[in-house]
């Protein structure tokens, strides 16, 4: 399966799915973008541009965790 999302400007970082969703994935990227995607519609559900940039993202079946770089 080749999917293309173009939301995020510049490098994604990194991608997670969720393990209770699978169809849901969430992605950070160089541009300090916070994505949640849905691959059975192809779009991008939720966009947030954050104020810092974000290092790591966990996800787990009850919730999203980004680390942070504050710097």
């Amino acid at each position: 399966m080749d999917i293309t999302f173009s939301t995020s400007a510049e490098s994604v970082t990194r991608v997670r799915f969720n393990p209770s969703e699978p169809s849901v994935l969430a992605s950070i990227g160089s541009d300090r973008t916070f994505i949640l995607y849905d691959i059975r519609t192809g779009k991008a559900e939720r966009r947030v541009v954050m104020q810092v940039i974000s290092l790591l993202i966990s996800v787990c079946c009850c919730c999203l965790t980004l680390a942070v770089d504050e710097k």
